[in-house]
């Protein structure tokens, strides 16, 4: 019988710095099978692949690289028939890959990372580009200066991609810099769903499963500052001081910051917050965060 544990093992031998073979999706599902353990990869798997073999077949006869990318796009977005959940559905579903395979409907960074994994078992040339709340999709194979947008499978050329980055920073202008999209690693993108994990169990009041999604992102990024403290502001919301303190590097203890008294959630996040202005006073600047909107 499958376990959790055996799943979370599983998921550390995926993201082994050693691994040749790292699949951010197979990544992925293993954490969605530790959470519900009747969750079987396969059941998000089989749909994908099962007509691979046929599309690689088509793809041969086609001559132009961006052509087979539109074959691509078609065999995801209409024969698969995935789209984007629409603007308020920022829940679970719409994040977890279980979940969005089953709907064929999920947020662009969920439907990224399945479209990611069927370009990469292709051998396509597709790269993550890190856009603000998200990731575009960018290759070689894809005519100048245009990028994928994994929301609908559309060839967006990068001034259009101003728009999108406008309405993605809520409340926020930004000038955009096509400059600025730079590559992801598969392991970044791993990294931007743990924190679309993370952001949804929250939302949904799940504070020890956003803490284990911002632990396993620590798992992942080791070195990563931002991991470290996003986890560290988790467990000061949720009074253990004494963990939040390691993680955030002792500036609780050293700004004289006293462990959360237990009572309203709101008010916790409130003390949060002003955690969050004080230690960045402190450190000279805003502490690193990952509250970015996720797309």
């Amino acid at each position: 019988m499958v376990t959790a544990k055996h799943c979370e093992l599983r998921f550390l031998a995926e993201i082994d710095a050693a691994n040749p073979r790292f699949s951010p999706l197979r990544a992925a599902l293993a954490l969605g099978q530790a959470a519900d353990t009747e969750c079987l990869p396969s059941a998000v798997l089989l749909p994908l692949l099962q007509g691979l073999p046929e599309l690689d077949g088509r793809l041969g006869a086609l001559g132009k690289p961006y052509q087979k990318f539109e074959a691509l796009s078609s065999y995801f977005f209409e024969t698969l028939a995935f789209r984007a959940a629409p603007e308020n559905d920022a829940g679970l579903a719409a994040v977890d890959l279980h979940a969005v395979t089953a709907r064929r409907c999920g947020r662009p960074l969920s439907l990224a990372l399945l479209y990611y994994e069927l370009a990469r078992r292709l051998a396509f040339p597709l790269r993550p580009l890190a856009l603000p709340g998200g990731v575009l999709l960018g290759s070689h194979w894809l005519p100048r200066g245009q990028v994928l947008d994994p929301a609908d499978g559309a060839l967006l050329p990068l001034a259009a991609a101003r728009h999108r980055v406008n309405l993605l920073l809520t409340g926020r202008r930004l000038a955009f810099q096509p400059e600025r999209l730079l590559p992801l690693s598969a392991r970044q993108l791993l990294e931007r769903y743990l924190q679309a994990m993370r952001a949804a169990y929250l939302a949904e009041g799940r504070d020890d499963d956003a803490l284990r999604a911002a632990d396993w992102r620590v798992r992942l990024a080791p070195q990563s500052a931002a991991a470290r403290w996003d986890r560290g502001l988790l467990l000061y919301a949720m009074n253990r001081y004494a963990e939040a303190d390691l993680d955030l590097g002792g500036l609780l203890s050293r700004t004289g910051h006293r462990a959360p008294e237990a009572g309203d959630p709101r008010e916790d996040r409130a003390e949060v917050n002003r955690l969050l202005a004080s230690l960045g006073d402190s450190c000279g600047g805003r502490p690193l965060d990952s509250e970015a909107p996720m797309a």
